[in-house]
């Protein structure tokens, strides 16, 4: 009943720390639900059915639901699903944000604008956490009943920790418990110690540890997600908490999720607008410098166009040549230019004068000791 309910909040953490290790460890060993002691756990488990959810809640029991893509859960509990919504997947999970980010039109500078300003306002971000790697154990070892057992006071010192919110003190207490039983779970909570102190790479390490071994670690996964959201690694973390979500869905990490899911849009968005703006520059016609053109392309003083007969390759001959294009800026040049192109012939017309004529072999001889082109 509701008053049950209220007594036991009234116990304190203390209390709800004690319920949370009896429902870890009759997940780790589900006979124990069995004992005479645990008949009325027995009975709330195989009775119990979740009505529908009236507001938003739900959250992480303390064990990990890592597990395949199944349904079929090794954790003697029983697993609850939270109702079907309108966009589900296999799961019966409602993830509006599973799938790629989708495309957008190509946008203005001032969309770029708006795009830069949305990615500033994440508050969640940190600085990376440099301290020196803590202790891991042996994960390659194999956790015996016996090792579960002797770990078994540590962990329980290090849930009370957490349940009073010494978070630095849990993760010494779990490093304990790591030492002694280094499974997957273990690492998976002193991980989320580790994230809830703003230390995302020391959260990292021992969720990598935990998903070496146990690959469908939901825990791991969402906590991994939610540190590599602190450093603003928001694709790495859109990938892990969609992973991790669509194994052990909660509404708290939804709220995270959407966040980056959005993070991951404005980024796919920014990029193709950068690929955009590239594509435009790349296509857009160069303007030649001002004082650096052909003879007779703009530019040049007092030449409005290229002149008859002026071919690309003497145009790339006269460039070559910081004499020619002198010449060709003189008037008296230029006009006697245009006059030979119009009628070859009149060329004879300039045979007295050394600096048309001048002109006119040396060109002739870049052009390769042939004929001027229209000349």
């Amino acid at each position: 009943s509701s008053k049950a309910f209220a007594s036991i909040v009234r116990g304190g953490r203390h209390a709800i720390m004690e319920a949370k290790a009896l429902l870890e460890a009759v997940a780790q060993n589900p006979q124990l639900i069995h004992k005479p002691e645990l008949s009325f756990l027995k009975a709330f488990v195989t009775s119990f059915k979740v009505p529908p959810e009236a507001a938003a809640g739900g959250g992480c029991c303390d064990h990990d639901h890592g597990h395949s893509h199944s349904h079929g859960h090794s954790h003697g509990h029983a697993h609850v699903e939270p109702p079907p919504r309108a966009h589900g997947d296999s799961h019966g999970h409602a993830h509006a944000h599973d799938e790629a980010p989708p495309r957008f039109e190509e946008g203005s500078e001032e969309e770029e604008e708006e795009v830069e300003a949305e990615e500033e306002q994440d508050d969640g971000l940190v600085e990376p956490d440099e301290d020196a790697p803590v202790p891991m154990g042996d994960p390659s070892a194999e956790v015996s009943d016996e090792m579960q057992e002797a770990a078994q006071p540590a962990k329980m010192a290090a849930m009370e920790l957490m349940g009073e919110g010494d978070l630095a003190g849990a993760s010494l207490k779990f490093t304990e418990v790591i030492q002694l039983a280094p499974t997957s779970l273990a690492y998976a909570n002193r991980a989320l110690c580790f994230a809830k102190l703003k230390k995302p790479n020391a959260c990292i390490r021992d969720c990598n540890a935990a998903l070496a071994l146990n690959a469908d670690s939901a825990k791991s996964l969402k906590t991994r997600g939610k540190a590599y959201r602190m450093l603003g690694e928001y694709e790495l973390a859109h990938a892990d908490l969609t992973s991790g979500q669509k194994i052990d869905f909660d509404e708290d990490t939804d709220i995270v999720q959407r966040l980056v899911a959005a993070k991951v849009k404005a980024l796919a968005e920014k990029r193709k607008q950068r690929l955009a703006k590239a594509a435009r520059q790349r296509a857009a016609p160069r303007p030649s410098p001002a004082g650096a053109g052909f003879p007779g392309i703009g530019g040049m003083p007092g030449m409005g166009g290229m002149p008859p007969g002026m071919t690309p390759a003497m145009m790339q001959a006269l460039a070559s040549d910081p004499e020619l294009l002198l010449a060709m800026q003189n008037p008296k040049i230029m006009a006697a230019f245009a006059d030979i192109s119009a009628n070859p012939a009149n060329i004879m017309k300039y045979m007295g004068d050394p600096d048309i004529m001048g002109l006119a072999m040396k060109m002739q001889g870049m052009m390769g000791g042939g004929s001027m082109p229209s000349m």
